[in-house]
């Protein structure tokens, strides 16, 4: 009965006060009837809230000094005061059910205020259709900027990939897998006080797998994957790269719900994370201001969204909300993303970016050593059919040797691609040990494209010149493998010297540079001796000597050491000293010796040169005397 009172108390106030105050407020007001209804509007709400004191007063029961009491999941104490509750959660709308009374009640005293009423809301309704249109066009063309390709793996595609499948660097794949079992076993960690990584930076030289290495790390762990790369941030318009970093990040999270977790993957990511300090463009606008500027926009946006990886979202808070409402446990959250990125210019990178919590880990990602080359030969050469000998270990050896400083993109590009092509087009069934040479040495010197009616002289000098380079490089490298001779032009050179130390060279004594700057000069030397007068030609072997002799100078080969300046008013600075001069001129004169007592080699090599054009490592050796590390076709 309580509850019945006080609903109609309340409606009858509201009711009675349209009724009976409608006419002497319209008179008030000089018979405006806008007029009229704005007080009455503004009369009614007051009038409510009296009738909600009265009433309150009526029945003894206190009004709730704050809302927060209201709000507790305590039970009422009376059908009042659970009635009140509702009334206060709900001002807005019983303050619009009010209006509406009013406005009916209204509009029986006064046709012309009804039809005036009916006017303005047709007007506002096709203002609010027009701007509607206006916007949701806005927002559409927005959205249609703000796609960019994107990458999507999830459990079970078949483009997922393993660790296992990631040759070659099994130091990295141990570390590798610390993060996959945290990213299987969130619970767990987050029970021990731990506090997961949002970000994990892969930096390294560009083809050395990082980008795989996030796939596998996703597919090992059995999570999503969802990459993009840093330039599809960027966008014309300003706030387009903003959009398109909240849409990543939030189909991210989106796949995290489903599948437990994600690594979200930003690739190149120094296209949209470049320092900010010093460009003297971000958050500049162009034109007008309609144009994005250098994107810092993106940049800013990810680091707050780095920044709000562990905070709930809007969904989350609700479900906490009516969890707090309800008297039940809050939800835990059982699922993480974690961002990888990866660059090759990692010093470039903002300093923001990279601070603990946001790019908490950085992981360095070089080219595989020997035996890593082995591994990643051995696992390409098992996904092509090739003969029998390449399984050899003499053969797989040669491959690792004529591969130093090679990447995994690399080897794979030279076996499944360059190779298989080369054994297609020559008719071959199975790939061998020549294809995948031949591919290689596309790969590193260019396409073979010899010249057909070369004028004999010209290739006369090339065989000479090409023959010294080989003598000095046998007896001066004595443990280098000479691995190709030619005479055959490859993209900008005419002819070249392949020869491959025997093992990684990560530091080297000084010496060897000098015996490089040797065999650099041994060319024209060679040329010299045969012609009695200097050619043009071989500009590569000048700028190999003063590469060499800026690396001396930086090491203190000359005395003190000296700032390395590789560029070319640098180092034409540091070969006007005379010191530096007389050296040179020294190591020239060494070089002529040293050919002028292998002079038969260098003819006869010549000579096989002009009649094959191309000698490989047995055919060069058979023209050589054996030098200090026994190796040589020929004896004294």
């Amino acid at each position: 009965m309580t509850r019945l009172v006080v609903v109609l108390a309340i409606l009858a106030a509201n009711i009675a006060l349209g009724i009976l105050l409608y006419p002497s407020i319209y008179q008030i007001s000089g018979n405006s009837s806008l007029l009229a209804m704005i007080m009455l509007v503004i009369g009614a709400v007051v009038a409510f809230f009296l009738a909600n004191l009265f009433v309150t007063w009526l029945f003894g029961v206190s009004r709730p000094k704050k809302k927060s009491a209201l709000r507790s999941g305590r039970t009422p104490k009376n059908d009042f005061e659970e009635i009140l509750r509702y009334f206060t959660w709900n001002k807005g709308k019983t303050v619009l059910l009010a209006i509406v009374v009013l406005l009916v009640y209204t509009s029986r005293y006064d046709v012309e205020t009804y039809n005036r009423l009916i006017s303005i809301g047709a007007t506002l309704l096709q203002f609010l259709l027009f701007m509607s249109f206006a916007i949701i066009q806005f927002a559409a063309i927005f959205w249609f900027m703000s796609q960019t390709k994107k990458t999507k793996i999830e459990p079970g595609d078949p483009k997922e990939v393993t660790l296992k499948d990631y040759w070659g660097q099994p130091r990295l794949v141990e570390a590798m897998t610390q993060y996959v079992k945290l990213l299987r076993g969130i619970e767990e960690f987050q029970e021990m006080g731990g506090q997961l990584i949002n970000g994990l930076l892969l930096k390294g030289p560009p083809g050395t797998g990082k980008t795989f290495l996030a796939k596998a790390v996703a597919g090992e762990a059995g999570v999503a994957f969802f990459a993009i790369e840093g330039s599809g941030f960027r966008g014309m318009f300003l706030g387009v790269d903003t959009l398109r970093v909240i849409e990543f990040f939030s189909k991210m999270r989106g796949l995290a719900r489903k599948w437990g977790a994600c690594v979200g993957f930003i690739d190149e990511i120094d296209a949209v994370g470049a320092s900010r300090g010093g460009t003297g463009q971000g958050g500049q606008m162009g034109m007008g201001g309609m144009f994005g500027g250098s994107g810092s926009g993106a940049l800013t946006r990810i680091l707050y969204e780095m920044d709000g990886i562990d905070e709930f979202s809007r969904v989350e808070r609700f479900k906490t909300r009516i969890a707090e409402m309800s008297g039940f446990a809050q939800p835990k959250r059982n699922w993480h993303v974690m961002v990888m990125g990866a660059t090759n210019r990692a010093q470039d990178l903002d300093a923001a970016l990279l601070r603990p919590g946001r790019f908490d880990v950085q992981i360095q990602v070089d080219p595989p050593d020997r035996m890593g080359r082995r591994e990643i030969i051995k696992g390409y050469l098992g996904k092509i059919r090739c003969d029998k000998a390449l399984g050899d270990t003499a053969e797989i050896e040669a491959l690792v040797e004529a591969t130093p400083g090679y990447t995994p993109a690399q080897i794979m590009s030279a076996i499944t691609k360059g190779a298989v092509r080369i054994a297609l087009f020559q008719g071959a069934k199975e790939v061998s040990y020549q294809h995948i040479d031949k591919a290689l040495e596309e790969q590193r010197f260019g396409l073979e494209q010899p010249i057909e009616e070369l004028e004999p002289r010209q290739r006369e000098l090339l065989a000479y010149h090409e023959s010294g380079h080989a003598v000095a490089a046998h007896y001066l490298h004595p443990t280098h493998r000479l691995n190709r001779l030619t005479i055959i032009r490859h993209s900008e050179a005419l002819g070249y010297l392949e020869h491959l130390p025997p093992t990684e060279i990560y530091a080297l004594p000084l010496e060897d540079l000098v015996r490089d700057i040797r065999i650099s000069y041994a060319g024209h030397v060679a040329a010299r001796g045969h012609f009695k007068k200097n050619w043009t030609g071989g500009s590569g072997d000048f700028q190999n000597i003063h590469q060499r002799i800026n690396a001396l100078a930086a090491h203190g080969y000359f005395g003190i050491p000296l700032p390395s300046n590789p560029n070319p008013d640098g180092i034409a600075k540091l070969l006007e000293k005379e010191d530096i001069k007389t050296w040179l001129k020294a190591q020239e004169d060494a070089t002529e010796k040293l050919l002028q007592e292998h002079w038969e080699e260098v003819e006869n090599l010549a000579q096989a040169l002009l009649a094959k054009e191309r000698l490989m490592n047995k055919d060069i050796l058979i023209h050589l005397k054996k030098n200090e590390a026994g190796v040589g076709g020929r004896d004294e």
